[in-house]
């Protein structure tokens, strides 16, 4: 996701992205000098016991809920519906095994499951082709249906009516209340064309949008910009799913669309990244190596303007949506520091960037979110409070503005800023593998619903254990409390402290008399050890095994907010 095309290619190419990610990225980012003398103060900082200050209370776990067949099966999209549910919709490779009741047609199929307001199982439907089927995209529609987005190379086959028209193409579903088919529509030109946004628009049509390689050909009625490389494709339907127009946006080097949205005019707003100077549609000049895109279209497709905002380095826009002053949220991440239109530091090699400008795109405020290693947003949603939910996945431990600790390999994380962009709390979900963030909102009683792809088994905040190897996993959190001071704890007694192979913990007289859990991370905040503390336990003989030498913190949590730390040397 670094400087080429966000969407990886090939059958398996979406679950890779899930489980090659962490150590890909472990392997091949470089660090400043900078960025690792950050680090280094994780523990100092961990050791003073600091915490966030007076900030509210992040919210409160109420449920969690796993799907997955035997395989691997990754959530890109959920939404709460009108019975105050939730659709759930991804990409799956499982047979009919665990929560999945229907063979996979293909090598990945889009897999649509209905859960009821408490995250239980009301229906699911495997969709798809003989070939390879990534949804990436959903929405309840005003009749109650759904409708489904993402990419295919399945001929006529299986769910699929139309015939493929080249590499990948966008795929539409038009599902009932219940989940039954009703329509299927495919459009695309003779290259690799994925669809990532979908909404029903205002005349009961739909607008879509996505990163596409083909020029003029198929369903495409204009010729490429980018001379072989990504441009983005807005394609509008009608009610039954017949094309309108079609319009591509891009210049001269790879540019992508990833979110489309209809504006109260009328028009749409899309937006993504591009590595374009002026060329094209493209009407400002390149910031850094990637920089974030918004362009603004007419009811009719016509582009009225575009906007382009980034640092020096990577910077890429996820999703965007109206704010009611008629301005714009826009969410995604950065690598790059201060310079252009970035005003922040960065906090680790990669960060969350919320950017929010007026109604012609002018930016009004930006802001940097992170930890002291890689954070990826992937939503930025406006809450009814004026501000907004930034969502994403982190494979960073405290500091910066990250609060928690790394519970596995990544995790997810949310924070929460006000109306002018202040961080009001923030939260970590997750287990001992990766669990990856792709989808989140505020639900109508005022909490929340996160959902993704989980690695984890039965630990951590994930309270069932593992179909396959990778599940839906959706989190339900409750209403933020308000601010309280922060609260701090007797810090563990460890005995020997330094230590070689094992050591003893005796815990305060303040732990709760209830289970616990003990973790153990390194300088980095990776999490290296993981342990539970059986209710009423005192002393917690803990074997650390062959670390390495040098400085971690051991954290011990619990109920009602306990949270206690202390230091340890192993030499």
């Amino acid at each position: 996701m670094g400087g080429g095309a966000v969407v990886p290619k090939g059958a398996m190419g979406q679950l890779a992205l899930l489980l090659g990610l962490i150590s890909h990225y472990y392997q091949l980012m470089h660090l400043t000098s900078t960025q690792v003398f950050r680090r280094a103060l994780f523990l100092g900082a961990a050791l003073l016991g600091s915490a966030a200050g007076a900030l509210a209370q992040g919210p409160a776990k109420q449920w969690d809920k796993g799907f997955g067949g035997s395989n691997s099966d990754v959530l890109y999209a959920l939404q709460q519906t009108r019975d105050g549910g939730y659709i759930l919709a991804g990409s799956s490779a499982s047979p009919a095994s665990g929560d999945k009741s229907q063979a996979t047609a293909g090598a990945l199929d889009y897999w649509v499951v209905k859960v009821d307001a408490q995250g239980l199982k009301q229906w699911e439907r495997t969709l798809g082709g003989s070939g390879t089927d990534q949804l990436r995209a959903l929405q309840q529609t005003s009749d109650g249906g759904y409708v489904l987005a993402g990419g295919s190379n399945s001929p006529v086959s299986g769910d699929k009516s139309q015939s493929s028209r080249g590499d990948y193409d966008f795929w539409v579903v038009k599902l009932d209340s219940l989940g039954a088919k009703q329509w299927d529509r495919t459009l695309g030109g003779l290259g690799y064309d994925l669809a990532w946004s979908v909404q029903q628009t205002f005349d009961g049509g739909y607008v879509l949008a996505g990163p596409i390689e083909s020029g003029a050909s198929g369903d495409k009625s204009e010729p490429t910009y980018s001379g072989g490389y990504t441009d983005g494709w807005v394609v509008k339907l009608d009610a039954q799913g017949t094309k309108q127009w079609d319009r591509t946006l891009g210049g001269n080097q790879p540019d992508e669309l990833l979110t489309v949205r209809q504006t109260t005019d009328g028009g749409y707003i899309t937006c993504g990244f591009s590595a374009s100077g002026v060329s094209g549609t493209k009407s400002e000049p390149s910031r850094g190596s990637n920089d974030m895109w918004l362009v603004k279209l007419s009811g009719q497709g016509v582009k009225l303007w575009d906007r382009t905002y980034g640092g020096s380095s990577f910077d890429h826009a996820v999703t965007v949506e109206q704010a009611s002053d008629g301005g714009f949220l826009l969410g995604g991440d950065t690598q790059s520091g201060i310079g252009g239109d970035k005003t922040e530091t960065s906090r680790g090699a990669r960060d969350y960037w919320v950017v929010r400008t007026d109604a012609q795109g002018v930016k009004l405020w930006d802001r940097t979110l992170g930890g002291p290693y890689i954070d990826y947003g992937m939503a930025a949603r406006l809450t009814p409070d004026g501000g907004c939910l930034m969502a994403g996945y982190s494979i960073s431990g405290a500091g910066g503005d990250k609060t928690e600790g790394q519970r596995g390999g990544s995790d997810y994380w949310l924070v929460k800023l006000s109306a002018q962009g202040q961080k009001q709390w923030d939260q970590t979900l997750g287990g001992t593998e990766q669990d990856v963030l792709y989808a989140a909102q505020q639900t109508r009683d005022g909490g929340f619903i996160v959902g993704g792809g989980a690695v984890s088994g039965q630990n951590g905040d994930k309270s069932q254990p593992s179909n396959g190897g990778v599940d839906y996993w959706i989190v339900k959190l409750g209403v933020v409390t308000a601010a309280q001071p922060p609260r701090t704890f007797t810090p563990p007694a460890l005995y020997p402290n330094p230590a070689h192979t094992r050591l003893t913990v005796r815990l305060a007289p303040d732990a709760p008399p209830a289970a616990l859990q003990l973790r153990l991370h390194d300088a980095k905040g990776r999490v290296r050890l993981t342990l539970p503390v059986a209710a009423r336990q005192t002393d917690v003989p803990v074997e650390l095994g062959p670390l390495p030498a040098g400085l971690y913190l051991l954290r011990v949590e619990g109920p009602g907010g306990y949270a206690a730390t202390q230091r340890l040397v192993v030499e």
